[in-house]
């Protein structure tokens, strides 16, 4: 498809009601979207994509104006100023890229896309139609006439994480964060294990924990160094791996990714140490701080940010911000998992590339 003109707003600068074209009906969609919507501001438009409506999600679709079986025709509805995309893995880039050339926001689920040159198209794209840069922009706001763009890494955005970052405040010195995940065993035959449907667990889902970490220090990856187990007939390697982080200011984040632990254990537990400070987050649900020799402990509903995430990209359009996260920062999260699954491949560091404004 060939650029034939650049992109016009016509949007005010401050909008009172946005319209949702929604791709797809994945997890995300089926068990928090509709739940969490501001219906004040919201209107659900339309929906597309969506396999066996009448016997297995009628409750969902119902909430939209009208379904249609060809995305085609949100892409071209003109009362349509958002898309959710929430379909199969290996189809984000396509729709991204067919999105982007309809002018429409974005909220796509996680990843962003599953390898290099499906990455290195959408960066292209993304620069030709916005930000005429040498390498990677930062998204301007919505009210000067870009799209909101955002991939849907809803664990920053966890109230007991907004919390933890009030606590800690700008950090002066680099950091130490360890994530460990207790993901549990997968069929062999599940989806995000094919590399050409899901990515594989790694850019698949561990990019969720590489997000959050880079969220919290705040500054760019440098390298990345990972392993995982080996020697076993019974055990996927790539299901149990362990990654370095190394940024540009000293930090340093490891992340715990395994499948050989008790699936009735806590899943996910964050440990942040920095300038005297040590904070443990447990499965989202509580939160340890202590500095001084002081301790606050919090207790709340597990919460892993998925209102808060979509509330924010809301938020952003309706009041002419920018996006939640920048399209910087979710570039290099893709390049990090990729990374990621080249040095468990070679054994060796992997160099993060810097991504900067030209």
């Amino acid at each position: 498809m060939l650029l034939t003109k650049q992109i016009v707003s016509n949007q005010n600068d401050i909008r009172s009601k946005i319209n949702i074209g929604s791709i797809g009906m994945c997890n995300f969609v089926r068990s928090a979207f509709i739940t969490q919507l501001k219906k004040d501001c919201i209107r659900l438009r339309c929906i597309a994509n969506v396999p066996d409506i009448a016997s297995k999600i009628a409750t969902i679709t119902k909430n939209y104006e009208y379904i249609c079986s060809d995305y085609g025709n949100i892409l071209v509805d003109s009362d349509v100023d958002a898309v959710f995309i929430s379909s199969n893995q290996q189809d984000h880039t396509t729709l991204i890229t067919d999105a982007l050339y309809a002018n429409k926001s974005i909220f796509c689920e996680a990843p962003l896309c599953l390898n290099k040159n499906e990455l290195n198209r959408l960066i292209r794209l993304y620069n030709t139609l916005y930000v005429q840069m040498q390498l990677f922009p930062v998204q301007d706001s919505y009210s000067n006439g870009a799209p909101i763009f955002m991939v849907g890494y809803n664990r920053r955005f966890s109230s007991l994480v907004m919390t933890a970052k009030k606590l800690i405040g700008q950090h002066h010195g680099p950091c130490v964060i360890n994530y460990r995940i207790n993901a549990g065993i997968l069929p062999d035959d599940h989806w995000l294990l094919n590399p050409k449907h899901g990515g594989g667990r790694i850019v698949g889902e561990v990019c969720h924990f590489v997000d959050f970490i880079n969220s919290l220090t705040g500054t760019h990856v440098d390298r990345v160094f990972a392993h995982s187990l080996f020697g076993s007939r019974i055990v996927r390697n790539r299901d149990n791996v362990i990654a370095t982080l190394m940024y540009e200011d000293g930090s340093v984040g490891t992340i715990s990714y395994f499948a050989v632990g008790d699936q009735h254990f806590p899943r996910e537990r964050i440990e942040i140490f920095c300038d005297g400070k040590s904070c443990i987050i447990d499965d989202f649900c509580r939160m340890t701080y202590s500095h001084g020799g002081k301790k606050q402990v919090i207790d709340a509903p597990q919460d892993k940010g998925y209102r808060n995430e979509v509330n924010a990209f809301f938020n952003a359009m309706l009041e002419g911000k920018k996006a939640p996260i920048p399209f910087e920062q979710i570039v290099e999260t893709s390049l990090v998992t990729f990374g990621i699954n080249e040095s468990i491949r070679t054994g060796k560091p992997v160099f993060i590339p810097v991504m900067r404004k030209a």
